[in-house]
């Protein structure tokens, strides 16, 4: 008894077609679905790192320069000519007072707190 090639073709299409009915109405998880959403979130937490990392990064640049500008100011009121005449005058209360007005900077100037309190609030 010998299988015609007929035979074994029909049965090859049969299982070839239910194969494929099986296929396309088998019900999967949506895959696609979790991973796009997956991968929104991904996006949306690093888009929020890069912006917190950006405003840290200003904030520590201002807080940079705004040092930078108080010690020029510093060193340019110690080297005025008003604080070094009342430096070389006698040493009494009116002329520390007057030293402390051309020398030293006022403490409203420092900014040092300031940046210290502005920093905490931004973490």
């Amino acid at each position: 008894m010998r299988i015609s090639p007929l035979h074994i073709a029909i049965a090859f299409f049969a299982i070839a077609a239910a194969v494929f009915v099986a296929i396309v109405t088998h019900k999967s998880k949506p895959a696609a679905v979790t991973m796009e959403r997956s991968v929104i979130v991904e996006e949306e937490r690093f888009a929020q790192y890069l912006d917190e990392a950006e405003k840290q990064t200003a904030l520590e640049r201002d807080q940079r320069e705004e040092a930078e500008k108080l010690a020029k100011l510093a060193k340019s009121r110690k080297e005025s000519v008003q604080c070094q005449f009342w430096k070389q005058q006698k040493q009494d209360k009116r002329t520390q007072e007057k030293i402390a007005q051309f020398c030293e900077l006022p403490p409203t100037e420092n900014a040092t707190s300031s940046a210290a309190e502005l920093q905490s609030n931004v973490k």
